[in-house]
């Protein structure tokens, strides 16, 4: 017995044995056994690790087989798809055998690698064991196509702002997938690694690609928990993988923008004290702010809904620090004008959030007028809007008068178009606030421009003079319109179909769409799309089909908008564009015409139809009165039993008959019931079985007369 049967037991095995008789004679003798190992297929690749590829590369796999018997199937299965590989421009496949085939190697090219031909090959192989059974042994080999690593920034520049948190966010791609993201931090002083800290938070998220089985992408996120001005720099942030047992590494960079928000010092702002004459007086607010914010300068009272506007004055930035410095208003000569409340406004707009703070400060002096407008602005056709004009001054202002345009108002002249609150005059102190309100009624386009406010105050016997505009826009939503909604055109014809969009602010163009299509309509060899510019409101688009088809009729539905006060507008019109059709005195003529025919031709129908009746019948008749003539004639042929001398006695009682069966003892008696009738030979019919059958002409019981002068029946009785 052999335990654990290895292939170098293989081999011939001799078994001899010997006795002795009782002669002590010996004999001896052997048997020789060979003893053949078998070997399930075995299947093994030099190397389980995944083959590393570029894009575009080649490499073979080289599968082992061995077996005895000698294996006599190899193949080659993609597991992506399942299916067997062949020769073709993407694999070659070929193999040697050992010089007693049960060693083989097999050898798969793989050409031009791809994404698509990534995943795991299959070699298998197969032979039969002498008990019948076929042993089939399968290996893997993974082709792995390989990236080097990528590291993308989310963004370029990061915006960040003074005093809250910000994030960057940082992505790498690569097979193998790469490792951890670390973060470096550079500016001009400064060149340090990021951890995490009480200023910072790291995070690290993997991505799976089930596609491919592996994981593709890692994605870090540095969050500053609280942005300081110091802040400000380059952020890089890198990683590596492992390609082809080299080690590949990426990085990307992003800046992070931080700005400061505009505030004010509030504690060395200081208000001004002067008079009237006084040379340079100097209005000053320190101010912290990145970007430099834009500094404004109004001038207020004591009533805080009423501001003027100084910007005549010429107010200065001058910067101290990068994100600091001093607003600053400086009066040259001091001026009646000059005196009053200063409203400092501050602005900056930080990664397009706007920041805004205002301080008061005190400028006291005589001043002459100063008028405060608000806004230019955009106000919509047909409604009604108010000019306010406010005017600081003291002493109070003498008048107030509106130009349009460099040419005076005539107020009184045009009351449905302009109005006017009366001038109303605010005296306090050394002070005073006047005002006038220029209304325009019903606003239509020829309203707009600029309309100017000027106001007069005498002061020692010197008028002063200031003027204020403010430039007023009409806007309307667009309007489109079309001359004709339905047309009526036949196929073949040339056809326009033309839409106007009016509006201010000018249209955005004309889209047409076709029988309710979300599809803009374009310019094609059998559609032409005009476009045009009639003015600065107007704009016109023209459909010209030069020979229109029916599937070229139905709805065109004509488009346009325009923004108008930030909100978006939208109009648009509708042509129905179908078949010509009859009038409808054409309509009524066609359908009595049509209703005549009709007539006609039922009357034709009908006719036609009786004749090939009438005819039928005529036929029918004269096929069935041949018919009964020839029954008749049968009927009275001479009979036996003195059947012709009943006849004859019947007709010499006076032409009368009876028909019926005769009794052969009681001859002149019938057998059953006897009806007496006059005959005539083209009507009746008679079967002599105890009845006359009446022919359509007769009703039954009715009389036929018989001429029987003529003679016997044979004779012209005109019986039959």
């Amino acid at each position: 017995r052999i335990s654990d049967v290895q292939l170098e037991d293989e081999g011939t095995y001799t078994c001899r044995f010997s006795n002795i008789d009782k002669t002590n004679s010996s004999y001896m003798d052997e048997k020789t056994i060979q003893l053949i190992v078998q070997v399930p297929v075995e299947v093994s690749f030099n190397s389980t690790d995944p083959v590393q590829l570029y894009e575009g590369e080649t490499t073979t796999l080289t599968c082992n087989i061995f077996g005895k018997p000698a294996p006599y199937r190899t193949t080659w299965v993609r597991s992506k798809t399942g299916e067997e590989i062949q020769a073709n421009d993407m694999f070659d496949i070929r193999q040697t055998n050992s010089s007693n085939e049960e060693v083989i190697t097999s050898f798969l090219t793989v050409k031009n690698m791809n994404l698509d031909l990534e995943g795991s090959y299959e070699c298998s192989s197969e032979n039969m064991l002498s008990s019948g059974r076929v042993v089939r042994t399968p290996a893997y080999q993974k082709i792995l196509r390989v990236e080097d690593v990528a590291v993308v920034a989310k963004s370029i520049s990061v915006p960040g702002v003074v005093g809250s948190l910000s994030r960057i966010v940082c992505s790498a791609t690569g097979v193998p997938t790469p490792g951890q993201i670390t973060w470096r931090y550079r500016s001009k002083n400064t060149d340090k690694d990021i951890l995490d800290s009480d200023q910072y938070t790291i995070t690290q998220q993997k991505f799976y690609d089930s596609s491919r089985n592996l994981y593709t992408k890692i994605e870090s996120t540095l969050t500053i928990k609280l942005v300081r001005w110091s802040d400000r720099g380059t952020y890089e942030c890198s990683t590596t993988n492992m390609v082809k047992g080299v080690e590949k590494t990426s990085s990307a960079t992003t800046i992070l923008n931080v700005g400061y928000p505009v505030s004010i010092n509030t504690e060395t702002a200081e208000s001004l004290q002067t008079l009237l004459g006084n040379q340079v007086g100097t209005l000053s607010v320190p101010l912290y702010g990145f970007p430099v914010p834009t500094v404004s300068w109004t001038k207020d009272t004591d009533d805080d809904d009423v501001t003027n506007d100084i910007t005549s004055l010429d107010p200065v930035y001058i910067p101290v620090e990068e994100y600091s410095g001093v607003a600053q208003m400086t009066f040259p000569t001091i001026k009646l004008t000059d005196a009053g409340r200063y409203l400092v406004t501050a602005n900056n707009t930080v990664h397009n959030r706007t920041y805004s703070v205002t301080f008061n400060l005190t400028l006291e002096v005589y001043f002459q007028p100063v008028i405060t407008l608000e806004p230019s602005r955009q106000i919509p056709e047909m409604t009604s809007t108010k000019i306010p004009c406010t005017v600081s001054s003291y002493p109070p202002v003498s008048y107030i008068m509106w130009i349009y345009n460099g040419t005076d108002l005539d107020l009184a002249s045009s009351p449905n178009k302009y109005g006017v609150e009366e001038l109303v005059v605010d005296a306090r102190g050394d002070m005073a606030i006047s005002s006038r309100i220029l209304v325009i009624k019903q606003a239509r386009s020829e309203d707009e421009g600029r309309y100017t406010c000027k106001a007069a105050v005498l002061i020692t016997d010197r008028f002063y003079y200031a003027t204020g505009s403010v430039d007023i826009s009409v806007v309307s939503a667009v309007v489109v319109s079309t001359n004709n909604v339905n047309v009526e055109s036949t196929p073949g014809m040339e056809l326009n179909l033309t839409c106007t969009a009016n509006g201010w602010p000018a249209p955005q163009g004309i889209m047409w769409y076709f029988n309710d299509s979300t599809t803009v309509l374009q310019s094609s060899p059998e559609r032409l799309i005009i476009d045009s510019q009639i003015s600065h409101k107007q704009i016109r688009s023209v459909i010209w089909i030069k020979a229109l088809t029916r599937e070229q009729m139905g709805k065109y539905e004509c488009r346009s908008s325009n923004i108008v006060l930030g909100s978006l507008k939208t109009d648009k019109a509708i042509i129905t564009v179908f078949e010509e059709q009859m009038s409808g005195v054409e309509q009524a003529i066609s359908s009595k015409e049509m209703l005549i025919i009709g007539v006609l031709v039922a009357i034709i129908l009908v006719v036609i139809l009786g004749v090939t009746l009438l005819l039928v019948f005529r036929h029918r008749k004269k096929r069935r009165e041949k018919e009964e003539y020839e029954r008749l004639k049968r009927d009275v042929a001479p009979r036996p039993n003195g059947a012709d001398s009943t006849l004859k006695a019947d007709r010499e009682r006076g032409g009368l008959i009876q028909l019926g069966e005769l009794d052969p003892s009681q001859p002149d008696k019938p057998y059953t019931e006897v009806e007496y009738v006059e005959l005539d030979p083209r009507v009746y019919k008679s079967d002599y079985r105890n009845k006359i059958q009446p022919m359509p002409r007769r009703k039954r019981g009715e009389y036929a007369t018989i001429d029987s002068r003529g003679g016997d029946s044979a004779d012209g009785d005109r019986l039959i």
